[in-house]
């Protein structure tokens, strides 16, 4: 009713927060819902005849705080005034939980992402950029959520971003993981990296995206010249 009270309430009710009708009806909406401003907001526009749909917690009678999805609608008179309201409440207790737990392996996830030294970046199937770590961010000058939605063709010269591309739709095609000795810009400057690029898959198996993580050996391939360079002069006195 317009007053809070509870005139009817089904089985499913009862049973997902044990409260019978009887004892429903003496507790006050704002008492029920655990949050006097959300239980008032809810109130306010369904009385004012606005549909109200949103998550907000149960007290149940044993005293647990059950999250449930809330739509509430005005039951309005043949002259359309607004008599009551009527809650349909869905619990997302499940839901909540799992994203309880994505949160927490996203946390642990990007932990370890950002304590590695290495930089690493997701694509997706059309080799736009998702994500990356602070360090690659950081090389590139950009924030990582500025990353998200560029392209290689953002941030190298156009013969190293088609390349990077036609590496990324080859690994996607096979399905396989690689490993590639590349060049690189860093800071403007050409450089060398060791890339290891693999499908990230579906629970179904199909491929939507790219995974990459490299890291810089450019002192590596310069003292591997330097040698090179040694032993051909030696190569050429003798």
């Amino acid at each position: 009713t317009t007053d809070g009270r509870h005139f009817y309430q089904n089985r499913a009710f009862d049973g997902l927060f044990g409260y019978t009708i009887d004892e429903v009806s003496r507790l006050h909406p704002q008492t029920l819902y655990g949050n006097k401003e959300l239980a008032d907001k809810v109130f306010e526009a369904v009385l004012a005849g606005v549909s109200w749909l949103g998550e907000i917690e149960i007290v149940a009678k044993d005293g647990r705080r059950i999250p449930v999805l809330l739509r509430a609608d005005a039951i309005k008179d043949e002259n359309g005034s607004v008599t009551g309201l009527i809650a349909v409440h869905t619990d997302i207790s499940e839901r909540k939980r799992a994203e309880d737990a994505l949160r927490e392996s996203e946390t642990k996830y990007k932990t370890l992402v950002e304590n590695l030294s290495q930089k690493i970046f997701t694509k997706d199937r059309d080799s736009v950029y998702v994500s990356c770590n602070e360090k690659l961010a950081r090389e590139l000058g950009i924030r990582p959520d500025e990353f998200t939605g560029k392209t290689d063709y953002d941030f190298f010269p156009r013969t190293l971003a088609e390349k990077y591309r036609a590496d990324d739709k080859q690994i996607m095609q096979e399905g396989v993981t690689r490993e590639l000795e590349e060049k690189y810009i860093r800071n403007g400057l050409e450089a060398w990296v060791h890339t290891t690029k693999t499908p990230i898959r579906r629970e179904d198996g199909s491929i939507m995206g790219i995974l990459g993580i490299f890291r810089d050996i450019t002192e590596r391939k310069r003292a591997e010249a330097a040698l090179r360079e040694s032993e051909e002069r030696f190569r050429l006195i003798s």
